[in-house]
């Protein structure tokens, strides 16, 4: 179409300072990154390859603090959705803790507030414009409140489905330690939703697992790590990763951001081939950033379309993309106290 001369509105005063380092100027990626940076308050934000804000929003609330875990653009028109919190803790004590999904234009014409009470950490958009977000799920366990997790799908005309809890998934165990003190029993933190097969994935941080779920049914699939894992690595064993939060699934393939523990203090990107005839995931690449990098929070994971992969790693406040033999070709940085939520990655912004 023809040129338009647009204006838009200022960005906001408070973004943190971001550097960029490019390594390889042919083969450094050329698109945008769909995140927040997680200074305070939290600020949903579009990064270029420049290491430009191009895009930033935060929510019109009255909140003293605020947390923007995962920012995503609409499967549907030029929206961005994200979700947005008053606390950081999935596991917040207090019932009245506001959480809300924001929906707003790309041009800031329009924002709607859509509240999802007692959601935490992650969401996946549908293409029918409902919304499955990881809920807490409570339970009174010998007199002791204890919170695991479910998914909840959030339908447009204001209508919940049930579909999966971890209750339903595995019986409490609570002669095994699970995480952290206070981050709860199960402790979900990634959702994915492939449409194809129907089914989600999520991360269930304090068990050390991926699970596959069917959409319909609720069933479980297979687990993948921790006790309950269907699958070994080539020595027999079940453990594949600790702490670990986002994951990629690419056929028989999973990339999974493996955080580790404090103990360990360095995180890695993890790949696997899965075989479920014989129950065998083999380590097919690992990456590792020299110096260690150690998320202790969040930290994301996606394989490039040029076979690249981009790594997250939140807490750190760095985001690289590096090649299959290990090189690094791209690094952003944010500045000192602030660190990146989950992020997507996109060519072009606009649904065209």
């Amino acid at each position: 179409g023809a040129d338009r001369t647009v204006e838009t509105g200022s960005l906001l005063w408070s973004l943190p300072p971001l550097t960029v380092e490019v390594h390889d100027e042919f083969k450094a990626h050329q698109g945008y990154l769909v995140t927040s940076m997680l200074a305070q308050p939290s600020v949903a934000v579009i990064i270029d390859a420049d290491g430009d804000y191009v895009w930033a929003h935060q929510p019109d609330v009255a909140w003293d603090t605020l947390f923007i875990p995962r920012v995503t653009l609409s499967r549907i028109g030029d929206w961005v959705v994200y979700h947005a919190a008053a606390s950081a803790l999935g596991n917040a004590d207090d019932e009245s803790v506001e959480r809300v999904l924001i929906r707003v234009g790309l041009d800031g014409s329009h924002e709607e507030l859509i509240p999802v009470s007692n959601a935490h950490h992650d969401f996946v958009e549908l293409g029918d414009g409902s919304f499955a977000v990881l809920i807490r799920d409570r339970r009174l366990v010998d007199g002791e409140l204890i919170e695991g997790d479910q998914i909840i799908e959030f339908q447009p005309d204001g209508s919940e489905i049930a579909v999966w809890s971890v209750w339903d998934y595995t019986e409490y165990r609570p002669y095994q330690e699970y995480g952290d003190a206070g981050s709860g029993w199960s402790h979900a933190n990634a959702l994915r939703y492939d449409k194809d097969e129907d089914v989600y994935y999520v991360s269930l941080c304090n068990f050390d697992s991926i699970v596959k779920i069917d959409r319909a049914t609720g069933a479980e699939i297979w687990t993948l790590g921790g006790v309950d894992s269907h699958f070994t690595n080539g020595g027999g064993q079940t453990s594949l990763f600790r702490r670990q939060h986002q994951f990629e699934v690419n056929g028989d393939h999973i990339l999974v951001f493996d955080n580790r523990t404090t103990d360990e203090r360095s995180s890695r990107v993890v790949e696997y081939q899965l075989h479920e005839d014989t129950g065998v995931a083999d380590l097919v690449w690992e990456y590792e950033d020299d110096p260690p990098s150690y998320s202790l929070a969040l930290g994301d994971v996606t394989r490039l379309p040029t076979s690249d992969t981009l790594i997250t790693w939140s807490s750190v406040g760095q985001i690289d993309q590096v090649t299959t033999g290990g090189l690094l070709r791209w690094r952003l940085r944010s500045d000192m106290g602030a660190g990146f939520g989950y992020t997507t990655y996109r060519d072009v912004l606009y649904n065209l």
